[in-house]
């Protein structure tokens, strides 16, 4: 087989109506704000992967995947060396099938060598019975999957430049008095403009960005301990305590029935 092309653009006037393009990174790479005429499933099969549009942020492990519809603006980055089986979607067949709103959802095993097995389907051919067979089972098992909880929202432009920041930096979070100032207005002020925002707390949204960071970072193999302690917390315990009031069960249980 030739060597597929990793520039996105190639994959948005291919015959295919689902073209899986490969394409792995050394390191932590960010891309800037764009959008594709396809919709697009942004997957790892290792590494963790976090998508932000205008109004939400994704952070996903290899277990997982975001789901983007064709022309919603979005950024990637990669959080540490990643290997992407992105899927394009065509526009005709996502709007057709799949979700109209940006989502996470869990890569099963099948799915996961549904997605392989694409990636050796010609792009610019006519898809055979056996190609059909399998776009047609990608979009059954992309269907089947509920949302899941891997969410953040950003708060749109009164709060995107925060909301960045600190995600920069989950060990050293900052006091909402000290947001506060920085924003100059009252303590009361900011948290009630925030909460309108993101629909969440400023306590509540902190916790639910260091749980999706965790999410990734434990989903890439890292222990519990260094990334409880990275991520600010006093003991392993503490982290996992927060870990089961946001997601329902301790880290370990979570990641292995994803």
């Amino acid at each position: 087989m030739m060597a597929r092309s990793t520039d996105p653009k190639t994959y948005q006037t291919v015959r295919a109506p689902i073209a899986v393009m490969a394409k792995d990174y050394a390191g932590e790479t960010e891309i800037g704000a764009h959008a594709h005429a396809r919709a697009q499933l942004v997957y790892a099969t290792a590494g963790a992967v976090r998508v932000t549009t205008p109004v939400a942020t994704w952070i996903v492990p290899p277990s997982c995947a975001v789901y983007i519809p064709p022309l919603v603006e979005h950024a990637t980055a990669t959080l540490g060396p990643v290997q992407l089986r992105t899927l394009y979607i065509a526009a005709s067949l996502a709007k057709r099938s799949l979700s109209p709103e940006p989502r996470a959802v869990a890569v099963s095993a099948f799915l996961r060598e549904l997605i392989l097995r694409a990636l050796h389907v010609p792009l610019h051919d006519e898809p055979d019975a056996t190609a059909r067979r399998i776009f047609g089972l990608i979009v059954d098992e992309l269907r089947a999957q509920p949302a899941l909880s891997l969410v953040l929202p950003v708060g749109g432009d009164a709060f995107e430049e925060l909301c960045d920041g600190l995600l920069r930096d989950l060990a050293r979070l900052p006091t909402v008095e000290a947001v506060a100032r920085s924003f100059n207005v009252s303590e009361k002020t900011f948290r009630r403009r925030f909460a309108e925002a993101t629909g969440m707390t400023f306590g509540a949204w902190c916790r639910r960005a260091r749980v999706l960071a965790s999410v990734a970072r434990l989903g890439a193999g890292e222990p519990v301990t260094t990334v409880a302690l990275d991520l600010g917390y006093a003991s392993p315990s503490a982290f996992t305590a927060m870990f089961r009031r946001e997601l329902g069960a301790p880290p370990t249980r979570y990641l292995r029935s994803r």
